[in-house]
């Protein structure tokens, strides 16, 4: 409640998200930490997983040093002029998905303006991909570290193995953390 001012009476003779269906030729799934969403419609019952794009992962990607990735943060970031009135209405489904859409569309410009070559879903799919892999701590005590750095010393290498051993470390922080360490 405290974050969509959505209260339980708001929603009280709605159908139960439980009654949602996504259609199973959708091929791409786009959002701004896409995996949460997936999640809430895997607990919907949705059985097949489309092709999930990260806003999120990308801007992490892009933008590493930035004090923070989250969607209103973002379309301040990119788009000023109109974040301080839209704002007003963020995690609204329809302004998220607004917002999402800006957002998403400033980055592939900034992706294209950096050598990598978006022009459709598979490719704007493959970005997110390789996006997914951070390259810098988001959080901890190395907050805004390259992990490619925190390798090379003892204190930095021990930390990102301590962090393989986390039940609940995000797989693709794994990947980038064992990477740096060479193992695989």
């Amino acid at each position: 409640m405290a974050i969509s001012h959505i209260c339980d009476d708001d929603v009280a003779d709605e159908p139960p998200h439980t009654d949602f269906r996504l259609p199973n030729n959708v091929e791409y799934l786009i959002g701004h930490n896409i995996d949460f969403d997936m999640a809430v419609l895997k607990n919907a019952g949705v059985s097949h997983t489309p092709k999930l794009i990260c806003s999120n992962a990308m801007a992490n990607f892009l933008l590493p040093t930035l004090g923070s990735h989250k969607l209103v943060s973002l379309l301040y970031h990119f788009h000023r002029d109109i974040a301080r009135v839209q704002a007003r209405h963020a995690h609204a489904a329809i302004a998220d998905v607004y917002f999402t859409q800006l957002v998403l569309g400033s980055l592939i410009d900034l992706a294209n303006s950096q050598g990598h070559e978006i022009s459709n879903m598979e490719s704007l799919y493959e970005f997110s991909q390789i996006a997914r892999i951070p390259t810098h701590l988001s959080f901890g005590k190395h907050k805004g570290e390259a992990i490619a750095d925190l390798a090379t010393h003892s204190d930095g290498a021990g930390y990102l193995k301590w962090l393989l051993k986390q039940d609940t470390v995000d797989p693709y922080l794994a990947e980038a953390c064992e990477q740096a360490l060479g193992l695989v």
